[in-house]
C-alpha cells in the first residue's frame, strides 16, 4: 500500500472537537481527518478505492467508528448538516 500523509489539520481537529451529530467529509481520501468522537457519527466519501482502503485500515487501526461509500457526491440518499471539505474536489461531472 502507498505511504500517504496522515498528519492532521489543527484547524479541523478544532473544529471537530466541538461537534455532534452527523458530519459528512467530502473527499475524505485517506482519513486523515477522521478522528474519534463519541458525539459525532462520522461518514466518509471518495470516489477512489485506493483512498478508501486506507481510510478503512486507517480507522480499524485507531479503532474508530466510520462510514465510508465509494460514491460521488451526487448519488448520496442521506441527510447532513455539517460536511467538511477541505479540499477541491478534483474531478466533478456536471449533468444538464
Amino acid at each position: 500500500m502507498e505511504n500517504y500523509v496522515v498528519k492532521k489539520i489543527p484547524i479541523v481537529e478544532e473544529f471537530l472537537k466541538r461537534k455532534k451529530g452527523k458530519i459528512i467529509d467530502f473527499g475524505c481520501g485517506t482519513g486523515r481527518n477522521i478522528m474519534p468522537n463519541i458525539k459525532i457519527n462520522y461518514y466518509g466519501v471518495d470516489f477512489l478505492e485506493n483512498r478508501l482502503k486506507y481510510a478503512q485500515n486507517f480507522i480499524k487501526k485507531n479503532k474508530i467508528k466510520v462510514e465510508l461509500f465509494k460514491s460521488n457526491l451526487y448519488n448520496l440518499n442521506k441527510r447532513f448538516f455539517k460536511i467538511l471539505c477541505i479540499f477541491s474536489v478534483t474531478k466533478i461531472a456536471f449533468v444538464s
